[in-house]
């Protein structure tokens, strides 16, 4: 729709998820599980019409081209398929947020693991059928490469303007519904971190403040503002390559931090062990650092500032606060 202006359109969406994550947690919760649904019907039919309309054998797969400078078709190579992997994991990601809710959830040590797992096989299973469906549905390779929107064009081919509209609307639901279910976890790591008392005493106050639906109203307040703001100067190409960064990033971080603990904590108590240790830390480290220098250097600065700024606040104020609590809870003797 042209005449709506993207980014202003992105913005009243935020504004929208604010208010809904402003109301009671079982509402919101129920506004995010109809659009669940709704997701799932869409897209699930979207996987039926395009294997049904294949024009390729599985073996298509196995073959990953690109356009060269020139317009000709040419084997992505190694460096292409490592640079599509950080939008790729920005895709799967989010199966962990039900664990932001163990305050919130009936008997979370049983139900939280389960919904973690449950959200972990949903996600896998519907995008990479979806991929692998789209894919070999594609009539004109080289014209869905070159596409300034290739689902388009491959929906367009296969179900015609109506079914395109059909997807793209579940699309848009798909995208406030992620935004939804992403805006009511982090306010909660705000609340968190506040409790903790992370912050100098101001911020902790200010996020740890609860409305009358006992939820963090100004957490959702600094959200809501943040990304309007992001959504209104950036455009989603940019946000999707820059989060992707942040989160293989973060993920880099957990698998060296693994391994940090198991070497200088041996004898600590661990309620899960990992299998195969440590090769999936391992994989995992070798694997981000591959995909990583594959992507744009704006988002890879961008990233190591954030940290960098991370890092010397943690340095500056937050390891010495650590650190007189733990005197203050050993008497002086740590």
């Amino acid at each position: 729709m042209p005449q709506i202006p993207v980014n202003w359109a992105a913005v009243f969406m935020m504004l929208v998820i604010t208010v809904f994550s402003l109301e009671r947690i079982g509402t919101a919760s129920w506004v995010a599980a109809v659009m669940l649904v709704i997701e799932l019907i869409v897209i699930t039919a979207f996987i039926i019409v395009t294997f049904a309309a294949a024009h390729h054998p599985l073996s298509f797969l196995l073959s990953p081209t690109t356009l060269d400078p020139k317009g000709h078709l040419v084997s992505a190579g190694l460096a292409g398929m490592m640079a599509a992997v950080v939008p790729a994991l920005f895709a799967f990601n989010g199966y962990d947020w039900p664990l932001y809710f163990a305050e919130e959830t009936f008997e979370p040590r049983r139900t939280l693991p389960r919904a973690v797992m449950y959200a972990v096989v949903a996600s896998v299973v519907f995008e990479v059928l979806a991929v692998i469906s789209a894919t070999l549905a594609i009539p004109d390779l080289g014209k869905a490469i070159g596409s300034a929107a290739p689902l388009v064009y491959i929906a367009q081919s296969v179900v015609g303007p109506v079914g395109t509209t059909i997807l793209l609307i579940g699309v848009v639901i798909a995208m406030f519904d992620t935004g939804l279910s992403a805006n009511l976890g982090y306010a909660r790591i705000y609340l968190d971190t506040a409790r903790e008392g992370s912050w100098p005493e101001p911020i902790n106050r200010f996020f740890a403040s609860m409305n009358r639906h006992r939820v963090p109203k100004w957490g959702f307040v600094f959200l809501g503002v943040g990304n309007a703001i992001l959504c209104y100067f950036t455009s989603l190409n940019n946000l999707i390559t820059f989060t992707g960064v942040i989160i293989v990033v973060i993920y880099l971080l957990i698998a060296v931090s693994a391994i940090v603990s198991r070497v200088r904590n041996r004898s600590a108590e661990r309620p899960f062990r990992m299998p195969i240790w440590p090769i999936p830390p391992v994989v995992a480290i070798v694997g981000v650092i591959l995909a990583l220098t594959q992507q744009a250097s704006r988002d890879l600065i961008t990233t190591t500032v954030i940290i960098v700024i991370a890092l010397l606040y943690w340095l500056a104020y937050l390891r010495g606060k650590l650190e007189t609590g733990s005197k203050e809870l050993s008497g002086g003797d740590v």
